[in-house]
């Protein structure tokens, strides 16, 4: 990866988090089950009904349902073969179904 390129993906992941976007941001948030307010991933219980948060994260309940690189915990396409970010070689996987 060139020097450019990680500048651009630096900036991009600012951005990102700025807005509220990202996987960054989607492991520092949990959800409520019971309300749906948000709450920071060290939280463990809703500010707004009380109720006990998960421990999983958004960012977890994503990976869950989608096929990621066991090496650096990237999210990727079913169709991707290897890793876009480390080039580790992938396993398929049967997505989980709810």
């Amino acid at each position: 990866m060139t020097d450019r390129m990680r500048e651009l993906r630096a900036i991009r992941s600012v951005a990102m988090k700025q807005l509220g976007f990202g996987p960054e941001v989607m492991k520092q948030t949990k959800v409520c089950p019971v309300c749906g307010a948000t709450a920071d991933a060290d939280e463990v219980e809703c500010f707004h009904c009380g109720a006990e948060l998960p421990c999983e994260t958004l960012f977890d309940l994503y990976k869950s349902q989608h096929q990621f690189c066991t090496c650096c915990g990237t999210v990727v396409s079913n169709a991707s073969a290897y890793c876009p970010e480390c080039g580790t070689q992938l396993k398929r996987r049967q997505p989980r179904v709810l």
